[in-house]
């Protein structure tokens, strides 16, 4: 019995050795390869607009753009090509100071600068368009009350959740994409009062509607200011109600 005790005990060290012998190979296999990476520290004299790199994006196509203080430059892992300047005639601006890069499901760069400002670049034709300067021509048909800056994006104050969808359609047929929030309620102080807008809503309805029209508009808390019956059998109500 002995004798086979040891016989297991051989197996087991060959079986170790075996092991162990593996691992230092994987070990100098790893260190190997970790020797052969390539680390290469780039700069304005490499092609570089600018040293100071706020951002970077690796695209479907493989290309890695950087967003530096002077713009936009893309790297194809030999050699830079910057978009400091327009390569179309009918292109805008190239932005400065990058901060944001998102790339679209077009293939598109979106950017975003320091100060606020969008832009997309349409990287087929090598084209800027500024986005929120055509945000300005599309509102002022829809009479948007103002745009600003927040955040990652813009606010939009407009006269109500269907007068913004409506701005949100108009540039979703312009071919934009866009992600639009939970709309908001716009409050003001008057004479240290918080108030909020108020409109004047007119409805005319059949009687049997009458009840459901009054029940639905009492939900949302429409004051009543005058109802009157019509020569055609409608009730006409007028009511004011928050926007």
């Amino acid at each position: 019995m002995s004798y086979n005790y040891v016989r297991i005990d051989n197996a087991m060290r060959r079986i170790l050795w075996i092991i162990l012998a593996w691992g230092l190979c994987m070990i100098n296999i790893q260190a190997q390869s970790l020797t052969n990476a390539l680390v290469n520290h780039y700069t304005t004299q490499n092609g570089l607009p600018n040293n100071i790199v706020n951002c970077s994006l690796q695209t479907r196509d493989g290309f890695v753009w950087l967003g530096t203080w002077y713009g936009l430059t893309r790297f194809d892992g030999k050699q830079f090509r910057t978009y400091t300047s327009a390569f179309s005639l009918n292109s805008d601006p190239s932005p400065r100071k990058v901060e944001t890069l998102v790339e679209d499901g077009n293939g598109n760069i979106w950017i975003k600068t320091l100060d606020w400002k969008l832009s997309v670049l349409f990287c087929a034709t090598a084209r800027f368009k500024d986005v929120f300067d055509e945000l300005k021509p599309v509102t002022r048909n829809l009479q948007v009350i103002k745009i600003q800056p927040d955040g990652l994006g813009y606010k939009v104050s407009g006269r109500g959740e269907l007068h913004l969808s409506v701005l949100v359609e108009t540039m979703r047929r312009e071919g934009y994409e866009l992600e639009a929030g939970r709309p908001e309620v716009v409050y003001r102080e008057i004479d240290g009062v918080k108030c909020e807008p108020i409109e004047s809503l007119t409805v005319e309805v059949a009687p049997e509607f009458v009840g459901a029209v009054s029940q639905e508009l009492g939900v949302r808390k429409a004051e009543l200011k005058s109802q009157e019956l019509t020569a055609t059998g409608t009730t006409r109500f007028v009511y004011e109600i928050s926007t």
